[in-house]
């Protein structure tokens, strides 16, 4: 990648060939031009047979300098850096959809797809993680599905590490900003042997937040977030490669920092509006650990690779709710997900007129949710209790009611058990040449997915303790009926 552009050259070129006919008037040809290029560090990807920049897509690629030079830490860092490219911040980590060219998901499959290491990363709730260590960022815009599946037809996010044959050391980085913030990271790379090395590291992180609520007049976005990562290269012969990868993350994020916009009909508690303050405690807390194994293996004709992965989170999500001071009622959230994925590709020798790639895919997913609902008890008073008296009438000839709400709690509980599999088979050829035309390629590709999910729904519920009071006009009231 050139750093100066054409018209810099061109200047250059020509006040090169200034001074040498000025010196040597005999010596124009024997110029010797020397341009400095950016470092290219190539890749090796399963599936593609082509360079990046010889293949059919607008592709971006962000290397280790401009990562450390931009404060480029986690996924929605990356706004502003990659043309279409946008990854919205909803409070917390939990919920991180990527967006390209306007296609997205912020609920169910993602339509961006992720991938470190070639491990995909199959639940968007483990999209955004911490960037240690990392080598080099690609973003493919357009649909990718042909080779990588069903969450890619926006496009692709590839993440690559730091591989330790080609970098030997250890890193040590600290820093620190406003906000409280601050964040220290510790990485060795080893290569034992000219067939074994290894990497080993792992991060701290810090930020006290900027949101401050009201209420309890604290921060409430401080963030705590460590991790550690393992990865291993070893080369038992010379047309075989084998990859172990390990990485864990912790993240306590406090969040939500939301504010009650009030009631477009009738304003209430105008203290509250435009303003965050809320009485409970809103935060989200996760644990994450990916591991992987690849393989790969060289002939004369081909490339046999496959690629294990499983990938293991939990977490723990509260909120506030109704976003004020009030106590009415809160949200929570935990989910638990297990994900074994498998992939065996195939894929031809580069430089030929024919070249291809073939391969299988499939995942099992492992996915318990519980989402309980808190209503406390100005929360059962206000939204329950009121409306319901509100509703009978209060004329002296109409019977009257009164609801009377003993509860000083209600939990109502949905508990989701979503277990999900996938099966693929995709090919992708490239002729290349066509019509003796030197440049001008054809790729076709097809791919076959088979998906199934399913949904068993459970939901519990507290009993509802509550009293009726029953009067007639000229009867008088009668014994109040208490029902659970």
């Amino acid at each position: 990648m050139i750093k100066k552009p054409f018209l810099a050259f061109l200047f250059a070129g020509l006040f090169g060939i200034g001074n040498a006919m000025a010196q040597t008037p005999d010596s124009l040809f024997q110029i010797e031009q020397v341009t400095d290029l950016e470092e290219i560090v190539v890749t090796a990807s399963p599936k593609e047979y082509r360079k990046l920049r010889e293949q059919p897509a607008s592709t971006t690629i962000l290397d280790e300098q401009m990562l450390q030079r931009h404060g480029i830490d986690n996924i929605k860092q990356l706004n502003g850096y990659i043309p279409n490219l946008f990854t919205p911040d909803y409070g917390s980590r939990m919920t991180s959809a990527a967006y390209i060219r306007g296609i997205g998901s912020r609920i169910n499959t993602p339509a961006v797809g992720l991938y470190v290491d070639n491990l995909p990363f199959i639940e968007k709730s483990a999209y955004d993680f911490e960037y240690d260590a990392i080598e080099s960022i690609d973003v493919l815009r357009g649909p990718q599905s042909t080779l990588y599946g069903r969450n890619a037809m926006g496009g692709l996010i590839r993440i690559h590490t730091k591989n330790p044959f080609r970098y030997q050391g250890t890193d040590f980085i600290i820093g620190a900003a406003s906000y409280g913030g601050y964040r220290a990271s510790l990485n060795t790379y080893q290569r034992v042997s000219s067939r074994l090395a290894f990497s080993a590291g792992g991060f701290l992180a810090h930020e006290d937040g900027i949101w401050r609520n009201s209420y309890t007049n604290g921060l409430m976005d401080k963030t705590d977030r460590s991790g550690l990562r393992f990865r291993m290269l070893w080369l038992p012969a010379d047309n075989l490669k084998i990859g172990l990868n390990s990485s864990y993350e912790y993240s306590d994020q406090g969040g939500y920092p939301y504010f009650y916009r009030g009631n477009l009909e009738e304003e209430t508690r105008s203290s509250e509006v435009g303003r965050i303050s809320v009485n409970d405690p809103s935060h989200y807390r996760r644990h994450l650990l990916n591991n992987g194994i690849t393989v790969e293996y060289q002939t004369n004709h081909f490339t046999l690779s496959a690629v294990t992965g499983h990938q293991y989170l939990t977490d723990n999500m509260l909120l506030d709710q109704d976003f004020t001071e009030q106590d009415l009622f809160t949200l929570g959230q935990r989910q638990q997900i297990n994900t074994l994925s498998e992939e065996i590709a195939l894929k031809s020798k580069s430089g030929r007129r024919w070249q291809w790639t073939t391969g299988v895919f499939g995942f099992y997913q492992w996915l318990n949710t519980n989402a309980p609902v808190a209503f406390k008890k100005e929360g059962l008073t206000t939204l329950i209790e009121d409306n319901v008296n509100d509703i009978f009438p209060s004329s002296p000839m109409a019977p009257t009611m009164h609801l009377t709400l003993n509860n000083n709690e209600l939990a109502i509980g949905d508990i989701f058990r979503t277990p999900t599999y996938n099966l693929a088979a995709y090919h992708q050829s490239t002729f290349n040449h066509l019509f003796g035309l030197q440049g001008l390629s054809l790729t076709l590709g097809i791919r076959l997915d088979y998906e199934k999910m399913y949904i068993d729904y459970d939901s519990y519920s507290q009993p509802l303790d509550f009293t009726f009071d029953f009067a007639m006009a000229g009867v008088g009231p009668r014994p109040p009926i208490n029902l659970t």
